[in-house]
Parts: structure tokens; C-alpha cells; sequence
């Protein structure tokens, strides 16, 4: 029974991981901190002086991910049931070094019950239900 509960618990946590993996939030998590140790690895060539010309940010792939993120979670999630709506996606120098990134939608808001659960993890309203939203 023991060995059932455990296999048990590792398969709720597998599932767990998988479906933070695949949310918008938890893939800008991954997304941030893929790009915190990118950072940090050109900050230390710098001050060795080991950086090359290829280790410069030629591949914007995280940043794409984030930004699709972002997008994704706002149509599937924002406009449910509405034909319309607006995304904005901007950003601002705060320092010589920092970037503000910002995105807002005017679609449908977090409801007040699930506003303090949005940053657990796993936590979704939206569990077993994928489906892709297209438009005419």
C-alpha cells in the first residue's frame, strides 16, 4: 500500500511539472531565469575577458517564447467569448542595463477567488481543457 501511495504521489508530481511547463506563466519563469544565467555567463566573459563575437544575443529565441507566451495566454484565456479585443506589448529603459517589459490586455480579468493562487504552482483554472481558438 505504501508503494502505491508513493507511486501514486510521483505521478500527481509528474503531471504537475508537465502541466507548469506548459503554462504561460511557468514557461516565462523558465524563460527569465534561462535568460538570468545567459546574462550572467556574458557578464563573466566580459569582466575575463573571454567574450567572442558569437557569444553575442544572435538567437532571440527566449524572448520570442515570452512574448508568445504572453500572446497565447491572452486568446486563450482573455477574450473567451468575445470576437474582439486589445493587446499591448511595450518596453522602457530603467537603467543603462534594465528593460521594463509590459503586457496588458482589456479582456475578461482573473476572477477576485483565484487572484491569490495565480503565482502556485500548477494552479490553473483551465485543467483538461486545451483547445485552440480560430478565428474566420
Amino acid at each position: 500500500m505504501i508503494s502505491q501511495e508513493k507511486l501514486a504521489a510521483l505521478g500527481a508530481l509528474v503531471a504537475g511539472v508537465a502541466h507548469e511547463l506548459n503554462t504561460p506563466i511557468g514557461n516565462s519563469l523558465l524563460t527569465v531565469c534561462a535568460l538570468q544565467q545567459k546574462t550572467a555567463a556574458l557578464q563573466d566573459a566580459v569582466a575575463d575577458g573571454t567574450l567572442r563575437r558569437s557569444s553575442l544575443d544572435g538567437y532571440p529565441g527566449p524572448y520570442g517564447q515570452m512574448i508568445t507566451n504572453f500572446i497565447n495566454n491572452g486568446l486563450l484565456h482573455a477574450f473567451e467569448g468575445r470576437r474582439g479585443g486589445t493587446m499591448r506589448l511595450s518596453a522602457r529603459m530603467l537603467e543603462p542595463r534594465r528593460v521594463e517589459i509590459k503586457f496588458s490586455d482589456d479582456g475578461v480579468r482573473i476572477g477576485q477567488e483565484n487572484l491569490k493562487r495565480i503565482f502556485e504552482p500548477f494552479f490553473t483554472t483551465k485543467m483538461g481543457q486545451l483547445r485552440y481558438i480560430l478565428h474566420p
